[in-house]
Order: C-alpha cells, then sequence, then structure tokens
C-alpha cells in the first residue's frame, strides 16, 4: 500500500481514492501545447537546416526589439525561441518526435526538479499512458498533498503567485561577417544593479542582425533563481562581401588582358585569400560559384559567388591606344548584330548581375 507521512488533506484523500493502491499516478499525456513543428511551420520531416533558417525567419520578425509594444509577437518570439532549442537539438528533437511535449519536459526519461519536471519523480511512458515514477527513495513512500502541491499549487488549486525569477538582461554585440562564417567566442559586457558584469559567450555561425543568443542564468538574482541573458546579434557591413542569406557575393575586377586571354587570379574569401582561374573570352557579368566558401550552416556551408567586371581604361596611353586600335582591326561586329536582346552562343538568356 501507499504510505502516508502525514495526515492528508482532503484533496488528497479524493486523489488516493481513484488511484488506489497503485504506484503510478496515470495521466492521458502532457498538457496541451503548440506543435513545434506547426510552431516554425515545417514538416516533422524538417532538416536541421531548414529548421534553422526557418528560425532565424521567425525570430527576425517577431523581435521585442522591432516590434516594441506588441505582446503577441513577443509572445511568438518566445515559441519560436523554444521550439527551435528542441528542434535543434537532436537528442531532444528525438525525444519530443516519441513522446511530445512530455518527452522534453520532464515527461520521458528521469523526470527531475528542472523547469518541466516534478521535484523528486516525473512521467514516464508506460501502459496506458504516462505513470508518476519516483527518483530516490522509497518507490512505496509518497505524501500525496506535495504531489498535489507539485501539480496544482499548494491546496490542489492552481498554484499561486510565487517566488520570481531575476529580470532577464538585454545587451548587444557586433560582430564581422568572417566571425559569423565560422562563429566565434566573444566577451559581453554590461552594467547590472550589482555593477559590470561580464561573460563570456560562444556565438554560433550564421547568425544574423536581429536575432538573439539566450544565456540562461546571466540575468539578475532573483528569489526563484536568476533570470536570463539575452545578447542581440548585430553584423556589420562588409566592405567587399555582400550576404545572401548563408551565401556571399563579390565582385572582381579583370583586365581586358584578362577577360580576353584568360587568367589566375587571387580571390578575397572570408577565410583569406584563394587563386581563382579565369577562362579565356569572360565577359562583364559573368560569375563563378566557389562552392563550400560561404558561411557555415547547420547542414553545410554556404558558397561564394563571383561576379566578374572588365576594368576598360578610361584614359588610354597612346601605346595603349595603338595596341587596341591593332586589336580592333581584327574584331568587326556587324552594323545589324550590335543590338540583340540574346546572348549569341551562351545559354541562359541575358546576363545581369543579381545576388538572386
Amino acid at each position: 500500500g501507499l504510505v502516508r507521512r502525514h495526515r492528508p488533506s482532503a484533496a488528497a484523500v479524493g486523489l488516493a481514492a481513484r488511484v488506489g493502491s497503485s504506484r503510478g499516478l496515470h495521466a492521458t499525456g502532457p498538457a496541451s501545447s503548440r506543435d513545434l513543428y506547426e510552431v516554425l511551420g515545417l514538416p516533422k520531416t524538417a532538416s536541421n537546416g531548414e529548421i534553422k533558417r526557418k528560425y532565424y525567419e521567425k525570430a527576425k520578425a517577431h523581435h521585442p526589439d522591432t516590434n516594441k509594444g506588441d505582446p503577441e509577437a513577443a509572445k511568438k518570439f518566445a515559441e519560436a525561441t523554444e521550439a527551435y532549442e528542441v528542434l535543434s537539438d537532436a537528442e531532444k528533437r528525438k525525444a519530443y518526435d516519441t513522446f511530445g511535449h512530455a518527452g522534453v519536459n520532464g515527461g520521458a526519461g528521469d523526470g527531475g526538479s528542472g523547469p518541466g519536471g516534478f521535484g523528486q519523480g516525473g512521467f514516464r511512458a508506460g501502459p496506458g499512458g504516462f505513470q508518476w515514477q519516483f527518483r530516490g527513495g522509497n518507490p512505496n513512500e509518497v505524501d500525496f498533498d506535495d504531489l498535489l502541491s507539485q501539480l496544482f499549487g499548494s491546496d490542489g488549486r492552481r498554484a499561486q503567485r510565487g517566488p520570481r525569477r531575476g529580470r532577464d538582461i538585454q545587451t548587444s554585440v557586433r560582430l564581422d561577417l568572417e566571425e559569423v562564417a565560422t562563429g566565434c567566442s566573444k566577451t559581453v559586457s554590461w552594467r547590472s544593479s550589482d555593477g559590470a558584469r561580464s561573460v563570456d559567450v560562444q556565438i554560433p555561425a550564421g547568425v544574423d542582425s536581429g536575432m538573439s543568443v539566450r544565456v540562461r542564468g546571466k540575468g539578475e538574482a532573483g528569489a526563484a533563481g536568476p533570470g536570463d541573458l539575452f545578447i542581440e546579434i548585430k553584423v556589420q557591413e562588409h566592405p567587399i562581401f555582400v550576404r545572401d542569406g548563408f551565401d556571399v557575393h563579390v565582385m572582381v575586377k579583370l583586365t581586358l588582358a584578362e577577360a580576353v586571354l584568360g587568367a589566375r587570379v587571387l580571390i578575397p574569401t572570408l577565410t583569406g585569400e584563394a587563386a581563382l582561374k579565369v577562362a579565356p573570352g569572360t565577359q562583364p557579368g559573368d560569375r563563378r560559384v566557389m562552392e563550400g566558401r560561404g558561411i557555415q550552416a547547420a547542414d553545410g556551408k554556404g558558397h561564394q559567388y563571383v561576379h566578374f567586371s572588365v576594368d576598360v581604361p578610361r584614359s588610354p596611353t597612346k601605346r595603349q591606344q595603338e595596341l587596341i586600335a591593332q586589336f580592333g582591326e581584327e574584331q568587326v561586329i556587324p552594323d545589324e548584330e550590335r543590338a540583340d536582346r540574346r546572348d549569341q552562343g551562351r545559354t541562359g538568356g541575358r546576363r545581369s548581375w543579381n545576388f538572386g
């Protein structure tokens, strides 16, 4: 039978009568909550990269700093962050896919006293639903008043307002594109009621302006534990590269001779210079793809797109004029072919430089 350590309340007696002598408290499942895949607008087959990209999209759209005074946006931002924290972690995602919210809120596993847990126990999957499991001590011994208090509040009703966590702190950090490409460690400093504070934070690769990195337990102190630190990301504009998601674009100038005859030129990348072979006859607006030279993503790396322009001398020397005049004698374009919206001899139609 169940051993009660003290006289139970009437609510506890009622619960004991429904449970009987079973060691497990059965329930139909976890509390109702939105599906995490639905929150991000993704199917359950979504890849890690799709999850990350969709979270970044949601985070930028609903970030509190860009939606001041809009509680609905703050709620959506919090939902998206919660969904990402679960679905981006392989073990948490597996638990969620198997047990739903119970799998990541103390429901599947050892339970515990962390968020979503219930003191010395938790729900496990078992015959007929989820069962309350006990950690430590005598599994036959349970205080129903304690159990009711943990589930519903001190007397079986909804819990009253108790001690509060400390206040969350918001600060920001500036990153250059090279740091974003591979991730970096930054020392973030701020002032609080306790004075100047700082913390070393690992910034993941691929972040973008408007996103936030959450550091748990680094906010203001409180009776129920410290709050969290939210670090807003601000990515500085790069003097050379233009970012497009996880890809980057760069414009590279060629001399007339390099464009006509071909060459081997040094190209800037996010991790240093790299040699690139330029094909003979390269035209202004042509582009080359340097695969894997972009920004690190969850499912690989983006690419670097090199767009070519030809540096035509505005004030050629006398020698250049002579050479170009000789070259011009060898190349003649018939008048009827000077204006043509088609790109003769090449596939893909008209060329244009764009980031799409």
